[in-house]
């Protein structure tokens, strides 16, 4: 059974608007660019969609199947596409 990676399905919602001060371009480091973080997240955005649509396509559109494929619940993945 394929899952989707636990990183790809963190909900953008727990993510603040500025990177922690550990990572490059965080608060700890005042040579970083800040649009890194917003097109990182941007980047992170779009991975979700393409695994999601995939999933879904591959599912005949058998949006409990495509859940399943992902390895979150049905209702897991209409929350993600309300996100998206």
């Amino acid at each position: 059974r394929r899952s989707i990676s636990a990183w790809a399905m963190v909900p953008m919602s727990v993510c603040s608007n500025s990177p922690p001060a550990a990572m490059p371009g965080g608060a700890g480091d005042h040579d970083g660019d800040p649009a890194t973080y917003a097109t990182l997240r941007a980047r992170h955005r779009a991975e979700q969609r393409a695994l999601v649509e995939g999933a879904i396509r591959a599912a005949g559109g058998n949006k409990l199947r495509a859940a399943r494929a992902l390895g979150i619940s049905r209702q897991g993945l209409y929350r993600l596409l309300a996100e998206l």
